[in-house]
């Protein structure tokens, strides 16, 4: 028998509770009786002409396969199952050919069911088929589509899928949430001590560990609340703390551990403090790249004078060899098979042999003279270019002291004024997040009837029960 289908599944809902959804098989007919039809990993299942049966199975992509008669011909193929009821169908009554596939719509499907018995139902507890995912165990939507492998029977990830989903690891600690392929993105993280984290993960660390990364809400057991930046798996950050019984203030977290937290005017004057230095940096930029280009050209002068006495033998023992010929009037044997030259090319030559020929007189009338005078020469005329550039770079650094100079004067007769802006800006920036969290916790109080960590923000909302904590009804 040889089965194919097509067709996608979207992601669940970000919103979307995680449960399996229901899926009817509906079989026309078949040529034998003993035909069999696998679900993920679950055991094969017979097929009977005019039944059905039924499977409850995660959204996502759900492995299947049929057997013949004698268990041989497993064609694989994959159904993408989505939210809820879902329906598909082997036959020709929907004009499809002999063995063939399709999907119809829920009222066609039950249609077809109309006068057809169950044969049979499987139900898969776990993903389809099983994951063990980030040291735990998972289950909801398979979080990535699959596509059989081509002529053999096992699978292969052909494209990661977001969904919602859960882990359980060994210790007890619960992760419900979004995920993408291999990657938790945001949902709930319930520990063994009682304490939740409900916001964004991410990887953090050298080896990539998936942590809390990013914002988020963390619910101490006895309903204590921080609220804001969470960093390399703990809060890490201003944010906004609340304790049972207590009002919301804003409140600093140091690797994970509270902080004396500055005061508003404090945290503006630091701020405005680093902006100035940024502003100088970026106005004497051009004057700090001439010192260090200066720095530089003294440092390769300082290397030439120290290969000086090398460079001058080297290059009298290179002139003695090249201007043998030009001062003692070598004859040149040009080959008689050469292109005759152009014009241009004879005055060419003219011109470098003259050029040549001025380099090595000079060079013979200084030959009077020991290489040692020369060394010292060279060495005095690099000496006095070095003197020249560190000058030059004196001046550089009188006026980059102006201009900081400048700049500081203007700056500080603005600096008041910009901590005031700065100072007004910080205090609406730690309200708002103050206010940010109450209307998140009003508007789950008002879909759910109550809200983990929020009495501080709903004081008049009937009292949060303390199993909250304890078991799955924590909204985020």
């Amino acid at each position: 028998m040889a089965l194919g289908i097509g067709g996608l599944a979207a992601p669940a809902p970000a919103g979307a509770p995680v449960g399996p959804s229901t899926l009817h098989i509906i079989f026309d007919k078949y040529p034998d009786e003993c035909d069999r039809i696998q679900i993920g990993s679950a055991s094969p299942v017979p097929i009977r002409k005019k039944a059905y049966l039924t499977a409850e199975v995660w959204p996502g992509s759900v492995p299947m396969a049929g057997f013949g008669c004698r268990g041989q011909d497993r064609h694989p193929f994959l159904f993408q199952v989505g939210e809820g009821e879902q329906y598909i169908y082997f036959g020709k009554a929907l004009g499809g050919e002999y063995d063939h596939w399709e999907q119809p719509g829920i009222a066609q499907g039950r249609a077809l069911m109309a006068k057809r018995r169950q044969a049979g139902s499987i139900t898969l507890d776990e993903t389809s088929p099983s994951i063990n995912l980030l040291g735990g165990k998972y289950t909801g939507p398979a979080p990535w589509i699959l596509e059989p492998s081509l002529g053999a029977e096992d699978y292969r990830i052909a494209q990661n899928r977001e969904v919602r989903g859960r882990i359980v690891y060994p210790d007890g600690m619960t992760f419900t949430g979004r995920l993408k392929g291999k990657e938790p993105i945001s949902g709930q993280i319930d520990y063994p001590d009682g304490s939740r984290y409900i916001g964004e993960l991410g990887k953090y660390g050298t080896k990539g560990k998936f942590g809390l990364v990013g914002t988020g809400r963390l619910i101490a057991p006895d309903g204590s609340v921080f609220a804001g930046e969470f960093k390399g798996n703990r809060a890490n950050g201003i944010g906004v703390c609340s304790a049972p019984g207590g009002r919301p203030e804003s409140c600093l977290r140091t690797k994970g551990k509270p902080a004396p937290l500055p005061s508003a005017a404090d945290t503006a004057r630091e701020r405005v403090r680093k902006q100035e230095e940024v502003d100088i940096d970026r106005a004497i930029a051009p004057t700090t790249a001439e010192l260090a280009k200066s720095r530089k050209v003294s440092e390769a002068l300082q290397e030439d004078i120290r290969l000086a006495p090398q460079r001058v033998r080297q290059r009298d023992a290179r002139m003695e060899k090249e201007c043998r010929c030009y001062l003692h009037g070598c004859l040149e044997i040009r080959d008689s098979n050469a292109p005759r030259p152009t014009e241009a090319q004879k005055r060419l030559w003219d011109l470098q042999d003259q050029q040549r020929t001025r380099q090595c007189r000079a060079w013979d009338s200084g030959r009077s003279v020991d290489l040692d005078t020369h060394v010292e020469a060279e060495i005095a005329s690099l000496r006095a270019k070095v003197a020249r550039e560190d000058g030059r770079r004196l001046e550089l650094e009188r006026q980059m002291a102006a201009q900081r100079r400048a700049i500081a004067q203007k700056q500080a007769a603005e600096r008041s004024e910009k901590e005031r802006i700065a100072r007004a800006n910080e205090e609406k920036m730690r309200q708002d997040a103050i206010d940010g969290q109450k209307k998140r916790c009003e508007a789950t109080f008002a879909t759910y009837g109550f809200a983990c960590g929020c009495s501080a923000f709903l004081p008049n909302a009937p009292k949060e029960r303390a199993d909250n904590l304890k078991g799955n009804a924590c909204p985020a």
